[in-house]
């Protein structure tokens, strides 16, 4: 899996604008100034891994950052030992947890 670029512009975009008040443009021209960056130093490393989690919208992404951070202290280095601990950690979810990202998101009450 390979992060979506444009869904990680959208995201920026939107809380520099919102959080920083940045112009559209003005992003835009940090995002496009620093892409050889990002193409000659973060896409190589795509090819080093076995999974590539990629920024997705809230509240998922919150779900996401939770999983990485836990699956970071676990330190397994093989892809059966990933996937194992990825099912292990994804079973700690509770339903009320869940529920609480989608309401923490601004989705009505589930």
């Amino acid at each position: 899996m390979v992060p979506v670029i444009n869904l990680e512009w959208i995201q920026k975009i939107h809380r520099d604008r919102a959080a920083r008040g940045y112009s559209t443009e003005a992003v835009m021209d940090v995002i496009l100034r620093r892409m050889p960056d990002y193409v000659r130093y973060i896409v190589p490393q795509f090819a080093l891994t076995n999974i590539n989690f990629q920024r997705v919208p809230i509240p998922i992404e919150k779900v996401f950052a939770k999983l990485k951070h836990l699956l970071r202290k676990r330190a397994r280095r093989t892809k059966p030992d990933v996937l194992q601990a990825i099912g292990e950690i994804l079973d700690t979810y509770s339903p009320e947890e869940c529920s609480n990202y989608l309401v923490s998101s601004g989705y009505a009450s589930v």
